[in-house]
């Protein structure tokens, strides 16, 4: 068994950052991340990312990718490709690809995932239906397309879309959007996007091929077909604590609550970047979170050090 001074688990911003500011204090860390590449969800973003003062970005990739370099010329000690197979945060412990690991404190940087929607015909029409498109416009293409959800990432993908597509439908469960002002204008002026609030769609439709969907009007209850080839999906986003249910306190959703420390209500474990509550899913809380537990982190170590003296 490997003993740490701390684990962080998440090689996202959140994780990232708590990472470059343990090294800047000479404390010892290993960061944890299961993909290939550090950078987390920023790799899905494919609008520009201009609200952080990081810097200007055309997609959140372009954001991830300054990550990957930072990563680098720090030469932070991070090992991706990390399969967790067990989490005990009462004894801070890890089982990483078979190792075992424990640490004096635990940083969970775990982020967010694509929120999934269970659709009726989801499964007989799978190649039609799609969470992203970066990197695979040619699938849209010519095409209808249906775009689910009434978030930034929702309304900047109809943007996007009708560049490559004759008709975009914006189907929103609520009447209200909680896009940008900028991005709903933006929406509102573009004639080839038609909106459609306090709709849900009820089921996908076709005999071979997807022909459209089913939506249902939650107001009055009308029942309509929508004409579409391609259904994309953007309903949000989950938090990745399910290895931590039972061992810190979450919310119904969830998101694990945490004091203005990022600590939970276990002693030496901290939760930094969008899992947390109260919390604010953007790239600078991350950030942020992530010097806050760190700094903290500092203090413990200070103190274990007096006492061993």
């Amino acid at each position: 068994m490997e003993s740490l001074q701390t684990i962080v688990i998440g090689a996202g911003p959140a994780g990232l950052s708590c990472a470059l500011e343990l090294q800047d204090s000479k404390i010892g860390y290993i960061v944890f991340e299961r993909a290939p590449r550090v950078g987390g969800q920023l790799w899905d973003i494919s609008n520009t990312v201009r609200n952080f003062v990081g810097g200007y970005a055309d997609s959140g990739a372009q954001t991830a990718q300054r990550l990957v370099d930072l990563t680098n010329i720090m030469s932070a000690n991070v090992q991706l490709n990390s399969r967790i197979e067990h989490v005990d945060l009462k004894l801070k412990t890890l089982r990483v690809n078979g190792e075992t690991y424990k640490a004096k404190t635990i940083v969970l940087a775990t982020g967010y995932r694509i929120r999934e929607l269970p659709l009726t015909g989801s499964s007989m029409f799978k190649s039609a239906v799609f969470y992203k498109s970066e990197g695979i416009q040619n699938e849209f293409a010519g095409k209808r397309v249906v775009v689910i959800g009434g978030g930034d990432m929702a309304l900047s993908e109809c943007l996007e879309l009708t560049t490559m597509c004759p008709q975009v439908y914006l189907i929103h469960r609520n009447n209200k959007l909680k896009a940008r002002p900028d991005v709903i204008k933006a929406v509102k002026n573009n004639a080839k996007i038609t909106m459609m609030l306090d709709t849900e769609v009820d089921s996908l439709i076709g005999q071979q091929h997807l022909t459209g969907v089913q939506v249902i009007s939650s107001h009055s209850g009308e029942v309509k077909d929508v004409q579409a080839e391609r259904v994309l999906i953007k309903v949000g986003y989950v938090p990745n604590t399910e290895m931590f249910r039972g061992q810190v306190t979450m919310d119904a959703s969830g998101h694990i609550l945490i004091d203005r420390y990022c600590q939970s209500n276990l002693p030496g474990v901290f939760a930094v970047g969008d899992i947390t509550n109260p919390g604010y899913p953007r790239i600078a809380t991350a950030a942020g979170h992530g010097v806050i537990a760190a700094s903290r982190i500092r203090l413990i170590a200070e103190a274990d050090a007096q006492l061993e003296t």
